[in-house]
């Protein structure tokens, strides 16, 4: 049954993360060209994915997360989901970029 659905983030499972509170957050949108999509970002299945993503992004110093995808509910077991998976990319990125912010789309 696996082998008929993806799951969502499942790329970033075990991977090390930081903390929602730790996060370079800021809350102004910028133009989709400047950024990389937080969906985008979850719906990565290998490092081909991934590499694909962040390619035209390789001579920055510094990137940014468009949250382009959050929950309206009030679910803590979904949003913590969603900030574990945001802080992983994060604590990714941050081994290639010497900045990754995160802004709310």
């Amino acid at each position: 049954m696996k082998s008929t659905y993806k799951l969502l983030g499942a790329y970033w499972d075990g991977m090390k993360g930081m903390r929602y509170d730790e996060l370079n957050y800021e809350n102004n949108p910028l133009q989709s060209s400047e950024s990389i999509s937080f969906r985008e970002m979850l719906s990565v299945q290998d490092e081909a994915d991934l590499d694909r993503i962040i390619a035209p992004y390789e001579t920055n110093n510094g990137v940014t997360i468009q949250i382009d995808y959050w929950t309206e509910t009030s679910n803590p077991i979904l949003h913590g989901f969603l900030e574990k998976r945001l802080g992983q990319m994060v604590a990714h990125l941050s081994d290639k970029y010497s900045t990754v912010r995160c802004v709310q789309a």
